[in-house]
């Protein structure tokens, strides 16, 4: 089963790394790469922004994975970037990270018509889809390996990308989420797309339990979420249930569930953080190696 240490076989793996060449930018005759910091770019008449995180080393002419981070309701791209630890693992195993910024309200267009930016028809998923195509105007992008994490509200958007644009996102995780109501009834996936979702049992803000009394902020539960995108992905059979070892006293522990069965080679796990509340995980689990694994591993393979 998946532990801490397998990661390290992830960068031996053909294809996985972006090159090892000490090229930091691309070839000549492309774009020149943006500087570190936070980016523009004008999408659907609107001045987005976003931070992006190259590998270090990389080569621009190869084919690159990309990790979209997505921040939570009332924050921005600083705080997943800085808090979530996936810069250092982007460099490790060679994948850039783009860290988009939401509009109005610093909230997601989640697909729910619950928030601002969902009722003025801010077009979220178009912007991430344009960032794809931003990218590659200086550095070469393996369109099949194209994921998403969101933190939050930033896990509900993720859900979005993965009920709208499956066609562009092999895998998906959702970090202290689960998925709104309203969506789950309208998600309609071209094709199916890996989950992996990390929840507290605790969690007061996004209940494990979820929430089917609240009108358009209803939620379905942790449980609800991971059975979800296992009928989206046609999983069949039995659930494997094992745990992490419990190594670290930081009063919580991780029970895991894991379809084994789904189609196109998909998976979909769920992370039960028991007694873990609304937070970014730490000790037991460290969600930016564990979310990279799942990707590489277990997201939707090029066909």
């Amino acid at each position: 089963m998946p532990n801490r240490t397998t990661l390290l076989v992830l960068a031996v793996l053909a294809g996985l790394s972006a090159g090892c060449s000490d090229s930091q930018g691309p070839d000549s005759g492309t774009d020149p790469l943006p500087a570190p910091g936070l980016q523009q770019l004008v999408h659907d008449g609107m001045d987005r922004t976003y931070r992006i995180h190259y590998p270090a080393g990389g080569d621009a002419s190869q084919p690159t994975a990309v990790v979209f981070g997505l921040h939570g309701g009332g924050s921005e791209s600083s705080v997943v970037q800085q808090g979530s630890g996936f810069d250092a693992v982007a460099d490790s195993v060679g994948f850039i990270v783009v860290y988009p910024n939401a509009t109005l309200n610093r909230h997601w267009a989640e697909g729910c018509d619950c928030v601002q930016a969902d009722t003025a028809g801010v077009d979220d998923v178009g912007f991430v889809l344009a960032l794809i195509d931003e990218i590659e105007k200086g550095w070469s992008v393996d369109r099949d390996r194209v994921y998403a994490f969101g933190v939050s509200q930033g896990g509900y958007f993720a859900n979005r990308l993965g009920c709208d644009a499956a066609d562009r996102f092999a895998a998906i995780a959702l970090v202290a989420s689960t998925m709104a109501l309203p969506l789950a009834e309208v998600c309609t996936p071209s094709l199916p797309v890996s989950t992996v979702i990390y929840m507290g049992t605790l969690d007061a803000a996004v209940p494990y339990n979820g929430n089917l009394d609240a009108g358009i902020y209803s939620t379905l539960s942790a449980d609800s979420t991971f059975k979800f995108w296992a009928g989206k992905n046609g999983c069949t059979g039995d659930i494997a249930t094992w745990a992490y070892p419990d190594e670290v006293s930081d009063g919580w522990a991780v029970r895991v569930d894991e379809y084994l069965f789904c189609d196109q080679n998909t998976s979909v796990v769920l992370n039960s953080l028991i007694g873990g509340r609304h937070i970014w995980p730490r000790g037991d689990i460290d969600p930016a190696l564990t979310i990279t694994e799942f990707f590489f591993e277990r997201g939707r393979p090029a066909p």
